[in-house]
Protein backbone atom coordinates (compact mmCIF):
# COMPACT_ATOMS: atom_id res chain seq x y z
CA UNK A 1 0.00 0.00 0.00
CA UNK A 2 1.11 3.55 -0.44
CA UNK A 3 -0.28 6.99 -0.65
CA UNK A 4 0.35 10.15 -1.69
CA UNK A 5 -1.38 13.78 -0.36
CA UNK A 6 -1.11 17.14 -1.60
CA UNK A 7 -2.02 19.95 -0.07
CA UNK A 8 -3.64 22.00 -2.49
CA UNK A 9 -3.04 25.85 -1.73
CA UNK A 10 0.93 25.30 -1.48
CA UNK A 11 1.23 22.21 -3.77
CA UNK A 12 3.45 20.41 -1.22
CA UNK A 13 3.13 16.50 -0.92
CA UNK A 14 3.62 13.61 1.19
CA UNK A 15 3.90 10.30 -0.54
CA UNK A 16 4.47 6.89 1.55
CA UNK A 17 6.20 4.31 -1.63
CA UNK A 18 4.49 7.57 -4.14
CA UNK A 19 6.45 6.25 -7.18
CA UNK A 20 5.14 2.55 -6.85
CA UNK A 21 2.07 1.93 -9.06
CA UNK A 22 -1.11 -0.26 -7.01
CA UNK A 23 -4.43 -1.57 -8.19
CA UNK A 24 -6.77 0.58 -7.17
CA UNK A 25 -9.52 -2.42 -7.40
CA UNK A 26 -12.62 -1.05 -6.41
CA UNK A 27 -11.70 2.23 -4.28
CA UNK A 28 -12.34 4.47 -7.32
CA UNK A 29 -16.01 3.28 -6.96
CA UNK A 30 -16.10 5.47 -3.55
CA UNK A 31 -15.19 8.62 -4.83
CA UNK A 32 -17.85 8.50 -7.86
CA UNK A 33 -20.65 7.40 -5.65
CA UNK A 34 -20.43 10.63 -2.95
CA UNK A 35 -19.96 12.54 -6.58
CA UNK A 36 -23.42 10.86 -7.67
CA UNK A 37 -24.91 11.97 -4.46
CA UNK A 38 -23.72 15.32 -4.27
CA UNK A 39 -25.04 15.96 -7.53
CA UNK A 40 -28.50 15.09 -6.61
CA UNK A 41 -28.59 16.63 -3.94
CA UNK A 42 -27.49 19.66 -5.37
CA UNK A 43 -30.42 18.68 -7.82
CA UNK A 44 -33.17 17.94 -5.49
CA UNK A 45 -32.10 21.41 -3.22
CA UNK A 46 -32.10 23.48 -6.34
CA UNK A 47 -35.58 21.74 -7.74
CA UNK A 48 -33.69 21.21 -11.02
CA UNK A 49 -35.52 18.73 -13.20
CA UNK A 50 -33.28 18.93 -16.39
CA UNK A 51 -30.24 17.26 -14.70
CA UNK A 52 -30.94 13.29 -13.85
CA UNK A 53 -31.29 12.13 -10.55
CA UNK A 54 -31.32 8.91 -8.71
CA UNK A 55 -34.66 7.51 -10.32
CA UNK A 56 -33.92 8.09 -13.87
CA UNK A 57 -33.21 5.00 -15.94
CA UNK A 58 -30.43 4.03 -18.40
CA UNK A 59 -30.97 1.30 -21.27
CA UNK A 60 -29.31 -2.32 -21.22
CA UNK A 61 -25.63 -1.94 -22.08
CA UNK A 62 -22.38 -4.20 -20.98
CA UNK A 63 -22.14 -7.59 -19.27
CA UNK A 64 -21.37 -8.56 -15.71
CA UNK A 65 -24.25 -8.10 -12.97
CA UNK A 66 -25.84 -5.25 -14.66
CA UNK A 67 -26.38 -7.51 -18.16
CA UNK A 68 -27.69 -10.40 -16.38
CA UNK A 69 -30.42 -8.15 -14.73
CA UNK A 70 -31.47 -7.07 -18.21
CA UNK A 71 -32.09 -10.87 -18.84
CA UNK A 72 -34.34 -11.16 -16.66
CA UNK A 73 -36.72 -8.56 -18.77
CA UNK A 74 -35.73 -5.34 -17.17
CA UNK A 75 -35.83 -2.38 -19.96
CA UNK A 76 -33.35 -0.27 -17.88
CA UNK A 77 -32.55 0.46 -14.56
CA UNK A 78 -32.50 3.64 -12.59
CA UNK A 79 -29.66 5.14 -11.26
CA UNK A 80 -30.23 4.06 -7.52
CA UNK A 81 -29.98 0.38 -8.63
CA UNK A 82 -26.93 0.85 -10.68
CA UNK A 83 -25.37 2.60 -7.59
CA UNK A 84 -26.51 -0.37 -5.21
CA UNK A 85 -25.16 -2.63 -8.12
CA UNK A 86 -21.75 -0.72 -7.67
CA UNK A 87 -20.99 -0.64 -4.62
CA UNK A 88 -22.30 -4.08 -3.20
CA UNK A 89 -21.48 -6.41 -5.80
CA UNK A 90 -18.73 -4.58 -7.48
CA UNK A 91 -20.04 -4.14 -10.85
CA UNK A 92 -17.80 -2.61 -13.34
CA UNK A 93 -20.12 -1.45 -15.58
CA UNK A 94 -22.87 -0.05 -13.51
CA UNK A 95 -20.16 1.80 -12.29
CA UNK A 96 -19.13 3.18 -16.19
CA UNK A 97 -22.69 4.28 -16.56
CA UNK A 98 -22.78 6.28 -13.41
CA UNK A 99 -19.58 7.77 -14.83
CA UNK A 100 -21.20 8.89 -18.18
Amino acid sequence: MGFTAIHIETGRRITLRGSERFPMASTYKLPIAVQLLRLCRRRQQNGLTTSFGLDQRFPPRGCSVTGQVFKFGESSLSVRVLLELMLTVSDNTASDLILR
